[in-house]
This record gives C-alpha cells, structure tokens and sequence, in this order.
C-alpha cells in the first residue's frame, strides 16, 4: 500500500503544473536536453552558455563566452560534497559555482587507456563515478574519492554485474574469454541513490536497469528490463526510488523500487492539459515532447518541453 499511495501522489502530473514558465527566447534554439539541480537552484544550458534558474523557474543568471557546448555536453549533476555542479563534456570534467558563475576544469579526472569518450556521471557525499566509453571494447565505471577527486578504480561492466555470457568452463579457467573480452554490453547512463547504483545498460537491443548495492563486495544487484530504449534514469527525492522516463512520443514514466521488483506507469500529462496560465508570466505553453524530468529540492518534479518548464508538487 505504501507503494501504491506514492504513485498515485506522482499522478499529479497528469494535472496543471504548481509552476510553468516559458523558456527566455535565447534559449527555445539550441538548448541542450541535459539539466540538472540541487534545492536553491536549475541549471540548463542553451545558447553555448549555462542558465540557472531559482525555485520560481525564473533565469536569474547566465554564464558568458562558456566552453561549453550544447552538443558537446553529455550529463550534469549537483556534488553536496563540493557544493558545485559537475558539468560533464565529451572529453572533459568541470565545477561550476552556482553562485559565481565560475568554471573550472578538474583536472585529476581525465580519460584512461582505450577510453574515447564520457558517458554520465554521479555522486554520492564521498565518492564520484564516472562512465566512460571506448570505440570497440567495454563501458568503464571510473570511481573518485570526494572531495578531491582522487582516482580510486577503473571497473568493467563484468567487474560490476559478471560476466554475460558466462565464461565456458569456467570451473578450469579465471580468466575472460574472447567473447568477455569483446563485451558489447553498454551502460548509458548512471546515477546514485540511497547507497545504491542505478545504471541503464544497453544489452544487444534491449535496455535494462541494474541497481547495485554498494554496501556489499562483490556486488550485489538487481535488474528489471526497460521496454523503451529512449529514457532517462532519475531518482526520487521523498520515496528513493527509481523515476524512468521514456522521451519521445510517448512521454511515460515509470516509477521503480531500489531493488527493481515494483512498477507503476503513468503519462505526463493527458491530450487536454496543454496550456497553462500564469499572472507573472502570462500564456506557458505546455504543448510537446517532455525532454527531461529530474527532482527540484524534495519535493517538486520540474518536467523541460519544447520551450517551456513546468514544475509539479509530488
């Protein structure tokens, strides 16, 4: 029953949004799909610039001549432990001060042999992982040590989850054979919840969402497959559970325990709920794909559109 009255506060959704507001026009072209927060403040990138946003979803400040591309970006997140965002570029790691607007790369995290390219990041108090990808061998799993980033290890998706398929007379040998070498299972995205790892990983053409117990060595974890491959892993603040979103046109989310054994699915909003009205602000139009969904503080679900933000109280 627990369960159950939590999904149907997520319904709210399907509702008029506590907030909406449109996005500023420099920002309707360009814009990267990747947000982040953390509970005083939204950051979005457009424009090849980042934007911040207060809890009102009003831009309150903007970084100048930023590095940082819309294209080039690959994931955000809000580190408690150095009260910064971590801006994550295909090639790069970076800091950015919310309150000075200040960037800064962080130069012990950089990429390592066979690795190409940064995948998504996320943080627990004390420690900072990293997914890595290379062009024809196995995704990576880098692990930091907070507040430092001080490197720590270097996982395989095998080290994480075992290996798939199993080795072949395995009870003769310990080491991988060629088709564990040439592993094709893909993690594409990750995030930290209640001393848990949520990572989507990508089997073949089927996605599944893994949760890893980090308390526990090896690994324990459970798993449960994702019937889109087009989504979006966020956690829930209040319930610290999985929140799935599939983009696209069905824009479904899927509410999902720790240990992946319970589902409910709803829609973000029905065909009649396409507008919303607001005295500050005036016509919002809520009419579009949902692009993102992540928590603002705990207890609000903040939804990007097309050229709109909408928050809803969950």
């Amino acid at each position: 029953m627990q369960h159950l009255e939590r999904s149907i506060n997520l319904q709210c959704i399907t509702q008029k949004p506590f907030k909406a507001r449109s996005l500023p026009k420099e920002m309707k072209y360009g814009k990267s799909e990747i947000m982040s927060s953390n509970n005083e403040f939204l950051l979005l990138c457009g424009d090849d610039n980042l934007h911040l946003f207060d809890e009102n979803l009003k831009l309150i400040r903007s970084t100048k001549n930023s590095p940082i591309s819309s294209s080039n970006l690959v994931d955000m997140m809000w580190c408690e432990s150095v009260q910064r965002f971590i801006i994550l570029t295909n090639e790069k790691a970076y800091v950015f001060d919310p309150v000075t607007t200040q960037l800064s790369s962080i130069e012990s995290v950089r990429l390592q042999e066979k690795e190409t390219k940064y995948v998504s990041c996320t943080c627990s108090q004390d420690k900072f992982f990293i997914v890595t990808s290379a062009s024809y061998h196995p995704s990576y799993l880098q692990h930091y040590k907070l507040p430092g980033f001080i490197f720590v290890s270097r996982l395989t998706v095998t080290d994480l989850i075992g290996s798939e398929p199993p080795p072949k007379n395995s009870w003769s040998s310990k080491w991988p054979t060629a088709e564990q070498e040439d592993d094709k299972r893909e993690i594409i995205s990750v995030r930290y919840n209640q001393q848990r790892l949520g990572m989507m990983i990508k089997i073949d053409d089927d996605n599944f969402l893994y949760t890893l117990d980090l308390t526990e060595r090896p690994f324990a974890f459970a798993k449960t497959e994702l019937l889109q491959s087009d989504c979006r892993l966020s956690s829930l603040a209040q319930s610290g559970e999985w929140l799935v979103m599939h983009t696209g046109y069905d824009d479904k989310f899927i509410q999902i325990a720790l240990d992946c054994q319970f589902k409910s699915e709803w829609a973000s909003k029905d065909s009649s709920q396409d507008s919303f009205f607001s005295i500050s602000t005036g016509f919002v139009s809520l009419k579009g794909g949902v692009t993102n969904a992540i928590m603002f503080g705990s207890s609000y679900l903040v939804l990007l559109l097309d050229d709109s933000l909408a928050l809803y109280k969950v």
